[in-house]
């Protein structure tokens, strides 16, 4: 059996490698090419939208030495909406974007790393301005929760809210501008009484914010965590109303 062996092992080697490298490579491309991430995921009221998530391979690399290497894998994402809002301009530009440095792994902390880029996190915004999530046409509840009875409240976002780097000990800002607020006043439910013969105080809002935001992980869960400051930093700027002397209420309210 060993005289057969030594005759035939050069040959049988020979005929596995030829088929290895014919038949590998074009079945490793395909399963390259085709591995893609599809699905979507609903963000709750008051926004409530569906929003849809594609990912695919982008980038691959391992590294040795044997036994003790490691493989990455890169992402490339893509976060959008069903449908443009119906006041969402046909030209408007996409999410921003940053930098394309891929994160650092350390290679032996532990065994399986996942980095998030704050694109993905904009995009997210994004998706949910263009979707016209943040177009709210009743918004009185929340009015009501927080005691103030008789006003009706409508919300327009000209820009998608954005992510940027912390600057007072949180690790990001979310940034708020250019949301239009719309709001109808009940005088005589709110201050018992009518002014100059009106009965309704109407007034459009311009308000910026500036938010303190933390990301965390809860491990129990896989989930990540994303929490607000409770002290924004909040610009008003009344753009009209129908009785100028309510200006400084209203920016207080």
């Amino acid at each position: 059996i060993g005289d057969i062996v030594d005759i035939f092992e050069d040959d049988i080697v020979a005929e596995l490698e030829d088929q290895v490298r014919d038949a590998v490579p074009p079945l490793l491309h395909a399963f390259l090419a085709d591995f893609k991430v599809e699905q979507s995921f609903t963000v709750p009221a008051p926004l409530s939208m569906q929003l849809n998530l594609s990912s695919g391979l982008d980038t691959i690399s391992f590294a040795g030495p044997s036994g003790s290497g490691y493989g990455e894998l890169g992402l490339y994402t893509q976060v959008y909406p069903q449908a443009r809002g119906r006041n969402i301009p046909a030209s408007s530009r996409g999410a921003i974007k940053g930098d394309t440095a891929s994160p650092a792994f350390s290679a032996s902390g532990y065994a399986f790393g996942l980095g998030l880029k704050d694109d993905l996190l904009n995009q997210v915004f994004w998706a949910l301005w263009y979707g016209g999530a943040f177009d709210i046409a009743d918004l009185s509840a929340l009015a009501s929760n927080e005691g103030f009875e008789g006003i009706d409240l409508s919300l327009f976002a000209n820009t998608p809210p954005v992510l940027m780097p912390g600057r007072n000990g949180t690790d990001y800002d979310l940034g708020l501008g250019d949301l239009y607020l719309e709001a109808t006043v009940d005088l005589g439910a709110t201050v018992g009484q009518s002014f100059a013969g009106l009965d309704q105080l109407q007034v459009g809002i311009y308000l910026s914010a500036i938010v303190g935001a933390d990301i965390d992980i809860d491990p129990s869960r896989n989930e990540l965590v994303f929490s607000l400051s409770n002290q924004p930093q909040v610009y008003v700027q009344i753009a009209s109303i129908n009785l100028p002397g309510f200006e400084g209420a209203m920016s207080a309210v």
